[in-house]
């Protein structure tokens, strides 16, 4: 290569690093470069581009004069579009997300459902349990125990236990109607039930949706396991078992935080 040429192709290829450094210093990479040749500054008042996303709606729009430096403008716009672009992508990611979840759940729902013979199930609370209904006979044996408003034992060929009712599900309401988390108030509200209805005792049960999901007998949320203190599960169990948050209120003397 002649002397004249390779001087000329050292000085482009110093011309073209020095304008990556300065492309780079004020944050612009290729691909916003590429974003910012395509549009243009409209107005200099307002900033707003051809592109956008900001769009110029000054009463009288002031065209840049000839010359004028419109990289700061094209760079915020650029950055912009991409952000929003980013934003629409992120909701798209969500929906998607959240259809894939809500499928697992009707899945979930549909398997429990073929598995037993309760008559309603749904999703309840925070999504970590679900509403289940089962419904018992006029007259018949219920089959379980309860502390607080948790089962704590399933008794064999019952009822109860041919449904599918298990240890560590809360009662939620009778015949429709919401319970009070007590032991007293579900057996007065299963005996009025019991004497006035006509047809089957509807039992309406939150059930854990994992298996290291459990029900927290003060706050009455399904958390996981944990969420509670040492041998809170183990020694105390359903209608007992209380959550670090509520044995840390309890200890501060209830009232409000």
């Amino acid at each position: 290569m002649p002397p004249k040429a390779k001087a000329d192709a050292k000085a482009a290829a110093a011309e073209k690093s020095a304008e990556k450094a300065a492309l780079a210093a004020l944050g612009i990479t290729p691909a916003l470069k590429k974003m910012m040749l395509l549009d243009a500054l409209a107005c200099v008042t307002c900033g707003g581009t051809t592109l956008g996303p900001a769009v110029c709606c000054c009463k009288q729009s002031n065209k840049p004069p000839a010359g004028f430096d419109a990289t700061d403008a094209l760079l915020a716009a650029a950055k912009a579009r991409v952000a929003l672009e980013k934003e629409a992508a992120r909701l798209v990611n969500a929906a998607q997300q959240s259809n894939v979840a809500n499928q697992r759940l009707k899945a979930k729902e549909e398997r429990v459902a073929a598995e037993s013979d309760f008559s309603v199930i749904h999703q309840q609370g925070t999504g970590d349990d679900l509403l289940i209904v089962a419904e018992f006979p006029q007259g018949a044996k219920l089959g379980f125990s309860v502390e607080k408003n948790a089962v704590t034992q399933v008794t064999a060929g019952t009822d109860a236990a041919a449904q599918g009712v298990k240890r560590g599900w809360v009662i939620e309401e009778i015949n429709g109607e919401p319970v009070e988390a007590s032991k007293a108030a579900v057996l007065r509200a299963a005996t009025v039930a019991m004497k006035s209805a006509t047809g089957p005792l509807k039992v309406g049960f939150r059930a854990p949706m994992r298996d290291d999901v459990h029900c927290c007998s003060e706050c009455q949320k399904f958390v996981q396991e944990e969420a509670f203190g040492a041998g809170q599960l183990s020694l105390h169990g359903p209608g007992k078992q209380t959550c670090v948050n509520c044995e840390e209120f309890a200890e501060m003397g209830g009232g409000d935080w």
